[in-house]
């Protein structure tokens, strides 16, 4: 599948169809024994590239210090426009489990971006999210490997920029 910038109301739309599929499988879990051999939902990455699109150029990245994200056909899963040229972002997205795999390519990127959903899509009363922005992960990160979140937050220390963000944004004029 191409890559696809969704626009807000369709972030809002996968939001909430992503929390139905979420809550549908918990509900099976819930019922059947054998159910729990089945895996979670993935979160499909045009939702948190999307995101990352969106709220960078409404400003809500302000550790980026960029303007113009968009998609990247090339290099990187976003790009944007620094005060020194082009940048490229990746971004890794992860849901409770919080467990990544970084490659070269991340390790590689001027900005690495991680959109941590923990237990949002689960729980309907968690309106936040919280997105952890790393500027030159290779000089945290020397070589491709797995990753917790805690692993990742202790080792980038001071160099980690994170933020919450209210999804309501997204979500709240669908509801209407």
């Amino acid at each position: 599948m191409s890559k696809k910038l969704l626009n807000a109301i369709e972030i809002g739309e996968l939001i909430q169809t992503l929390r139905i599929l979420f809550k549908y499988h918990q509900d099976l879990q819930n019922r059947s024994e054998v159910a729990k051999f089945i895996q979670r939902p993935k979160i499909p990455p045009f939702l948190s590239e999307s995101l990352v699109v969106d709220l960078g150029n409404r400003g809500m990245l302000g550790s980026l210090e960029c303007s113009d994200f968009d998609l990247s056909t090339t290099n990187g899963d976003v790009v944007a426009i620094s005060p020194n040229g082009r940048v490229k972002i990746e971004v890794k997205a992860t849901a409770q489990s919080a467990f990544q795999l970084f490659s070269n390519k991340d390790i590689d990127a001027d900005f690495l971006v991680w959109v941590h959903f923990n237990r949002y899509f689960e729980d309907d009363r968690n309106d936040e999210i919280e997105i952890l922005t790393l500027q030159e992960p290779k000089r945290i990160f020397n070589q491709s490997r797995k990753i917790t979140l805690p692993v990742f937050k202790k080792e980038g220390g001071e160099f980690i920029v994170s933020i919450h963000v209210n999804l309501d944004q997204y979500t709240r004029n669908l509801q209407e």
